[in-house]
């Protein structure tokens, strides 16, 4: 839709699709809460998929990429809370 316009919308469509997009960061910050809570309880079979989706997830922030690599690699559980408390609370936005 690169280039296009929303001129063919409805205007209710119109404002959903901007809400949509509008909170794209607070989707991105309920996922990484969630994927936290998941590592918690998570079987070591799975954790492998988990700590790539929440590498991903992170990507899509503006926490430091050093932080965040260190962070993964590291699979400290405690300070990924920490790395996504920090996204919330808006000390690096998402």
């Amino acid at each position: 839709m690169a280039g296009s316009n929303f001129n063919h919308y409805s205007k209710t469509a119109k404002s959903a699709i901007n809400r949509f997009y509008d909170h794209a960061d607070t989707r991105t910050i309920n996922k990484l809460q969630e994927l936290v809570s998941d590592l918690a309880v998570a079987e070591a079979t799975t954790q492998d998929k988990l700590w790539k989706s929440a590498q991903a997830a992170l990507a899509k922030t503006n926490a430091p990429p050093a932080r965040v690599v260190a962070v993964v690699e590291a699979r400290d559980l405690k300070a990924f809370a920490l790395l996504v408390a920090g996204i919330a609370s808006g000390k690096f936005s998402a």
